[in-house]
């Protein structure tokens, strides 16, 4: 068998990597064959973020060409398996074109990406060229839709039956469990990127007060502080680690504690929990909203903690700065969880079942 994987990211991209790179050895031992073409490949990210209006546009056009040759080169494979989008504009058109050189196709999704293109043009001459419900029709038309969790499941029922949910797994090879350091300063992690920082301000009035009571460190792992204030966290002491791929693990599993604050919204609701996942994996008690997935991830006082209110967030990270066998015993009850529902090793036979159903 033959898959081939349009996606909107290279391999750097979390959700390019969760949800397709990380599952390639699984394929390979499985005898499937595959090609892998980003919309935005590797060697033009760098041009492409830090470009100007024009620079994307160019960029997009080359897109969409290179785009289309792939959709032409769908003839040669059993599958295809469409990541999040065919192109970060949501081109009109280019769903049609795609499904004229092979039916055979899954849709995956791990974002609430109906509401708006990745890559929105502002420019009424440019917006007309974009289709905003063009991911309702790519579900419309394909034999099969993957979603990431409950929440963006339900929004593809609407308009395809046959719906799978596959949550975006953990290597849990790569991410083991902590070592716990009794007696020592504990370090309250997160980690985001630039475009999710902003949550992180939303709980800083309590790391800042809790700051007083339990002196700890408040360690960021993120590509950029941009939107980040550090006086708002005062007196707590913030250390900053640039994020990588190849110490992502290693920092998380630096943790004590690991919290994912969220807004109440549509995006977040759509998201799939993969912060809590990996704080989980790696043995780290996570304090997270009880938004979307993280209803279905954490069992509140069991594998980790939701708090909502200013109050809750409060007394569930006093609780763990305080107590340090409570953070060891739901660190490892979070681990549990993820061997037993999440882990890449559980969920790998699942999307290779899948592709061989499609195919067939």
């Amino acid at each position: 068998m033959k898959v081939l994987f349009l996606t909107l990211y290279s391999r750097n991209f979390p959700s390019t990597y969760f949800r397709v790179y990380q599952y390639l050895p699984y394929l390979e031992r499985a005898g499937i064959k595959y090609r892998i073409c980003p919309a935005i490949p590797e060697e033009w990210e760098i041009t492409y973020y830090k470009g100007k209006k024009w620079g994307k546009m160019i960029f997009e056009a080359r897109g969409v060409g290179k785009r289309v040759k792939e959709s032409i080169s769908g003839l040669q494979y059993d599958v295809i398996f469409l990541q999040k989008g065919i192109t970060p504009a949501n081109f009109r058109g280019l769903e049609r074109l795609l499904f004229l050189f092979n039916a055979n196709v899954i849709y995956d999704f791990d974002d609430a990406v109906y509401i708006a293109p990745p890559q929105e043009f502002r420019n009424k001459l440019f917006s007309c060229l974009q289709d905003k419900k063009q991911v309702e029709k790519i579900i419309r038309r394909v034999r099969l839709v993957i979603a990431g969790n409950t929440h963006l499941a339900r929004y593809a029922e609407e308009f395809n039956k046959k719906v799978r949910i596959i949550p975006t797994p953990i290597d849990t090879d790569r991410y083991r469990v902590r070592e716990y350091r009794p007696g020592k300063r504990v370090i309250i992690g997160w980690s985001g990127s630039q475009s999710t920082n902003k949550y992180l301000n939303t709980i800083a009035p309590i790391i800042s007060k809790l700051a007083i009571k339990t002196p700890h460190v408040l360690r960021i792992m993120s590509n950029s502080m941009k939107g980040i204030d550090g006086k708002l966290f005062s007196p707590a002491e913030i250390e900053f680690v640039p994020w990588s791929r190849e110490k992502e693990a290693e920092v998380i599993r630096s943790f004590d504690i690991g919290v994912m604050p969220l807004e109440d919204d549509e995006w977040s609701r759509g998201k799939c929990g993969l912060k809590a996942l990996q704080y989980m994996a790696s043995g780290v008690p996570v304090v997270a909203s009880p938004v979307g997935v993280n209803r279905e991830i954490i069992e509140d006082g069991v594998n980790g903690f939701l708090a909502n209110t200013e109050d809750e967030w409060e007394d569930k990270l006093d609780l763990l700065l305080e107590e340090g066998k409570k953070r060891k015993e739901i660190g490892l009850k979070g681990r549990e969880t993820v061997e037993k529902s999440y882990s890449l090793k559980v969920n790998a036979p699942s999307l290779i079942k899948t592709l061989r159903e499609v195919a067939r």
